[in-house]
């Protein structure tokens, strides 16, 4: 186990003691680490005995097993929950063990066929998983006439929106539902939602001008009625000028779930406004709403170059960016001019690409010193285009570990 911290697994990750003595042997020890337990404040030198499949004893003097690990200079922890893991590919899955993560859902875009895809992926995982349902996903086999018959996840994202976009019209993003194409949707997330999905994903900041206020609230509705979170970014993504600023698109979505009683996760909070939107969801937790949002701790993002948010109304206009500064295409290991942009939005909508926040730099120490704001990788593989009729799996680690930030998918 020579990875950065040795980690115990998620059947483990309770730190209760049961009544054993330290001279008894145990299946494996681990010995002189750093234990650190989030719940009871602990943070010391410790030995951790595991005895049939449970914690037995954590102490400070000497105990034997029959495994035995040397974890000097690590940490020990419970395993690690990262509710933002958007791939299915067991190569990142097993970089996401080594970062500690014992347990990995996609609560920001989810998948497709949800029964279908528990039972494609049974047995599959080294770690507890799960996994939601996407809007975005259904959106696009109402509004582009794409059939999704078989179980899909976000490897598939990028795919599905070159798709929806072959007719240059991406219709999943910028067309409006009438009542019935609402229904139509509510109903396939309820079904999925019935097979097991663990919350409803959605992405309305790359679908600001499709996604209605009145579609989110019963998309919104349809969660809460089986008691399950809203997972989601705010519609104005990253906006810092009135009357698109984040804050407000936040306060969509929090106001839905507020009044329908029901959980919420706000995804990667890591943009302008994120104190505000912080300080509300605190003052939300003590009043008992089940409210929380998430960063991920790196200046920069990935995503399809065709997305909404980098379109120039958002980037430059409610952002304030420039594309050479902030837009890198790894394919051409180059920042893009916008005129280059526009063409290759043309010519390739599909192609991932990098986007870099600078203002990120100064807010990165803040956030590991806020409360309850927790950490979620954002870590994706996917499978992107690389000429007609072929795919390739690609990591994100992979693709740019020529980077000092290591960016991830649908920032």
């Amino acid at each position: 186990m020579n990875q950065i911290s040795f980690v115990l697994l998620a059947i483990l990750a309770t730190f209760t003691i049961a009544p054993v003595t330290h001279a008894q042997n145990y299946d494996i020890v681990i010995l002189n680490g750093r234990v650190m337990d989030p719940e009871t404040r602990l943070d010391a030198a410790r030995n951790v005995g595991i005895k049939d499949g449970k914690i037995a004893v954590i102490s400070e003097k000497d105990i034997d097993g029959i495994e035995s690990i040397n974890a000097s200079g690590h940490v020990v922890t419970a395993g690690f929950i990262d509710t933002h893991t958007h791939s299915s590919d067991k190569f990142v899955i097993k970089m996401a063990m080594m970062d500690g993560v014992t347990s990995g859902m996609d609560y920001e875009l989810g998948g497709l066929n949800i029964g279908a895809w528990y039972d494609r992926e049974k047995g599959k995982w080294p770690i507890n998983y799960g996994q939601c349902v996407a809007h975005e996903m259904v959106r696009i086999t109402v509004h582009d006439d794409i059939v999704i018959n078989e179980p899909v996840d976000a490897i598939e994202a990028f795919i599905l929106r070159a798709k929806s976009a072959e007719d240059e019209i991406e219709g999943w993003s910028v067309t409006v539902s009438n009542l019935e194409q609402i229904n139509q949707i509510t109903k396939r997330l309820d079904e999925d939602l019935r097979q097991g999905a663990l919350c409803i994903g959605t992405t309305p900041g790359y679908a600001a001008k499709g996604i209605s206020t009145y579609e989110l609230f019963e998309v919104q509705k349809a969660a809460a009625r089986y008691g399950r979170p809203i997972a989601s970014h705010t519609r104005f993504h990253g906006g810092t000028l009135p009357p698109n600023e984040a804050q407000m698109g936040f306060a969509e979505i929090f106001t839905n779930a507020a009044l329908l009683k029901a959980p919420l996760l706000y995804s990667h909070n890591n943009d302008y406004g994120w104190w505000e939107i912080e300080e509300k969801l605190k003052l939300a937790r003590a009043q008992g709403m089940n409210m929380w949002s998430e960063y991920y701790p790196y200046e920069a993002a990935s995503t399809a170059i065709g997305a909404a948010p980098l379109r120039p109304e958002s980037l430059e206009d409610m952002l304030g960016l420039k594309y050479e500064d902030v837009l890198y295409d790894p394919s051409q290991d180059k920042y893009l001019k916008k005129d280059e942009y526009l063409q290759v939005v043309k010519d390739d909508p599909g192609r991932t690409i990098v986007v870099f926040n600078p203002a990120r730099k100064k807010w990165l120490p803040m956030w590991l010193r806020v409360p309850h704001m927790v950490v979620g990788s954002d870590g994706m593989c996917q499978k992107t285009r690389v000429s007609a009729g072929t795919t390739t799996q690609r990591s994100s680690r992979a693709i740019h570990a020529r980077r000092a930030a290591i960016p991830r998918c649908c920032g």
